[in-house]
């Protein structure tokens, strides 16, 4: 196969829809190629993700869905990395796409010769009569008889596979490259659908067009296409010749499909079902607990996983459940807590050793999301340690698939595989963690062979990683964003100064025009292009779009020094004052960096900032004591939806009820905690997602953090192995496979 055959590359696609109960994968790493004339059949049930494979490909994927990884390369172009206007020049002109339903392309109200010369004339520059004859003649090449009284013709006076046939010749009009045709003839009867099928096969063949057919039935595939891909739960599970498939099918599940198929030659041979249903992309997965249900607003009941054991040999129970969920409301010198998570938790009990009953102060639907993120230790190590016991690695009991081995502070954290687990075992035998904060010794540790995979991979070194031949590079939409939290705290302070260096009297941060200015003067785009090298998204509030509480009527914050100016002024600070803003050197990539691009922005306007950096061991603690005057986040909205970080950001602290934990300014508004009370309550998911949005405007409104941008999670691994990433920026041994496996 020559490089000019090859039309179609789609590597390690992944289109996720990002919803209030967590991030849907419906392509989940995805890989296929297609050649000039050449047709592929992908095949699979409802929810399988064909379909959304093909709209990824189009760019037509809606929110809260995108596409979140992977390349799709169209004749070597990346069509995820084109602008929009270089896409629609694409789109109905060298790849076309045939929908299910020709009412998706057609409009009721216009006559067919309408629409097909403005298909025409939105991509060439034909004038009217030459259009409507090139309009004519593809009719009459999609054997549609009579075509010039069918361009007179509206849709409804045309049959339903007469209007399928003209959707089929608005697709070809351009002499496309490559078609997808989304199930076209489902509805349509079966000389109909053959018919259509010989002439789109003709078509393919004649025009050297790369054909992309989906559809759930195996036998149309058979007659039409050269090879066939089987897709299931978002991944395509075999693929191959169709005959070698069909023949000699290789997965249970496309064995599934051809039993399903009715048989001929066999009369009376009952239509066999494949079992049970495709299995949810949405839901929390079950891990440790088993399942869980309400058994009234304010009581759940969990079932936990029987046969696991810690990694000690000891059993697990509900006990340490139990055990852990008392010592997460305050762990002992530890800079913040787990409060938060089981804020609304009023009690724990053990119904038998593997169920447990919890009850909450109030109705919380989010009950299960908030306790994924609370990690469980056993009961009979942590009654006998401290938090220094945990620190130093004496008090590490796992029931995970790694065993703990040694821990060297700042340096590594050694692995073995632990045989035993019950998620099945780990093809790596021992693992071996560095702690490397130096974003270019990373990269060099990684370029020289030391180290197999690396995360936070510096902007600055991706072009050369990504043009690397033993090098892979995989990024994916995160949901850390950065946020600057200016203090709220009363009276002077000694990072906030007039022009004199003398501390001013007052907190001028407590005033919104304050922080509405130095808001103001932030050029986001500046930084994410310049500072992130574009690996990351400017941000106007703390959840990026399309998640659950995002509020699209929060307008980006736009670049208006003048503005910030004049408002600095209404304040009475005309001639601006001095501040110093801290930030962790050892934490945030990018953030020293950052810190210092907004102390230049704040600068120009007459609040004349220094930036001081100090290692994260001392800035955690100094900045959860609100010493500081302008401290930087990065938060990770761990569980994917608004209400978190308003219980942990924003709210008002409150240490008895576990809010605030990482509100290190103190902020503090009362409408944005009635708001979080609300939402906690509210059992009907569209009510939530609006008392959601609502506080997103209150905080934004009111300036109580300034969002700067929101990451992509990147990670770079060298060839063999393959990484499959996750919205959070964190790395686990599970994630990383031998590449092809």
């Amino acid at each position: 196969m020559s490089a000019t055959d090859l039309m179609l590359q789609v590597r390690n696609l992944r289109t996720h829809f990002f919803t209030r109960d967590g991030v849907l994968p419906a392509v989940d790493d995805v890989s296929f190629s297609l050649e000039r004339g050449r047709i592929l059949g992908l095949v699979g049930e409802s929810g399988s993700g064909k379909s959304v494979t093909g709209f990824s490909i189009m760019g037509l994927v809606d929110p809260p869905g995108r596409v979140a990884g992977g390349e799709i390369l169209f004749q070597g172009r990346d069509l995820t990395r084109l602008p929009a206007r270089e896409l629609r020049k694409l789109q109905g002109n060298r790849i076309a796409m045939v929908f299910q339903d020709p009412m998706m392309t057609l409009n009721p109200v216009l006559r067919i010769e309408a629409q097909m010369i403005e298909a025409v004339r939105a991509h060439s520059g034909m004038r009217h009569a030459q259009a409507r004859e090139h309009a004519r003649d593809t009719l009459g090449l999609m054997g549609i008889p009579s075509p010039e009284e069918r361009l007179r013709a509206y849709p409804h006076q045309l049959s339903g596979g007469m209007r399928q046939r003209v959707a089929i010749a608005i697709a070809m009009l351009h002499r496309p490259d490559l078609i997808i045709a989304d199930e076209p003839t489902t509805a349509l009867d079966v000389t109909i659908q053959a018919q259509i099928l010989s002439e789109v096969q003709k078509l393919a063949r004649q025009h050297g067009t790369a054909l992309i057919w989906i559809t759930h039935d195996l036998s149309v595939v058979a007659g039409l296409a050269d090879e066939v891909a089987v897709m299931y739960a978002g991944r395509i599970v075999e693929h191959g010749p169709v005959d070698a498939v069909l023949d000699t099918p290789l997965h249970p599940y496309t064995q599934g499909l051809i039993d399903s198929l009715p048989s001929e030659n066999r009369r009376g041979r009952r239509l066999r079902q494949i079992p049970g249903m495709t299995p949810s992309l949405l839901a929390l997965q079950p891990g440790l607990a088993l399942s869980w249900k309400p058994l009234d607003p304010k009581t759940w009941e969990f079932k936990l996983r029987p046969g696991v054991k810690w990694h000690d040999g000891k059993p697990f129970t509900a006990d340490d459940v139990i055990f852990s969920y008392q010592r997460a409301r305050s762990v002992p010198g530890s800079v913040a807590t787990f409060a938060g998570y089981l804020r609304t938790v009023e009690s724990v009990t053990a119904k038998d050793p593997l169920t447990l009953v919890i009850k909450t102060t109030i109705p919380n639907p989010d009950l299960p999301l908030n306790l994924a993120s609370v990690h469980i230790v056993s009961k009979h190590v942590g009654e006998k340690s401290n938090t220094e016991d945990y620190n130093a690695g004496r008090a590490v009991d796992g029931t995970g698939p790694f065993k703990f081995v040694s821990y060297t502070p700042g340096d590594r954290v050694v692995m073995a595989r632990n045989d035993a687990y019950w998620g099945g075992k780990s093809p790596w035998e021992k693992v071996n963690y560095r702690y490397i904060n130096n974003a270019a010794a990373r990269t060099a540790n990684l370029l020289s062979g030391e180290v197999d995979v690396i995360d936070k991979v510096s902007v600055a070194d991706l072009a050369r990683l990504r043009q690397s031949p033993n090098v892979k590079v995989y990024a994916y939409p995160g949901l850390r964003v950065m946020l600057l939290q200016p203090s709220f705290r009363q009276g002077p302070n000694e990072y906030l100064t007039g022009n004199d260096g003398k501390p001013l009297p007052n907190n001028p941060l407590l005033d919104v025009r304050v922080r509405r200015a130095l808001s103001l003067a932030i050029d986001r785009k500046a930084i994410v292009d310049r500072i992130l090298q574009s690996a990351a998204t400017v941000a106007s509030q703390w959840m990026p779009a399309d998640t659950f509480g995002y509020n699209p009527e929060v307008k980006d914050i736009p670049y208006d020094p003048a503005q910030a100016r004049k408002l600095l002024a209404d304040a009475g600070f005309p001639q601006g004052f001095n501040l110093v803003m801290h930030v962790p050197n050892d934490r945030y990539p990018q953030g020293p960096e950052t810190a210092q691009a907004v102390a230049q922005f704040w600068t120009r306007i007459g609040v004349k900032t220094k930036v001081e950096v100090v290692p994260w061991s001392i800035y955690a603690g100094r900045a959860n004591k609100n010493d500081y005057a302008m401290s930087m986040l990065a938060w990770g909205n761990g569980t994917g939806e608004a209400s978190y970080a308003l219980v942990n950001v924003l709210a008002t602290v409150d240490t008895k009820k576990g809010l605030g934990a990482s509100n290190w300014g103190h902020y503090s508004n009362q409408a944005v905690d009635h708001a979080l009370d609300a939402s906690t309550e509210a059992f009907n998911t569209e009510k939530r997602a609006a008392i959601l949005r609502h506080s997103v405007k209150l905080v934004s409104d009111d300036v109580g953090v300034l969002p700067l941008y929101h990451y992509q999670n990147v990670w770079a691994a060298k060839k063999g192995l393959k990484v499959t990433p996750m919205t959070s920026d964190r790395t686990a041994a599970m994630m990383v496979a031998q590449d092809g496996k």
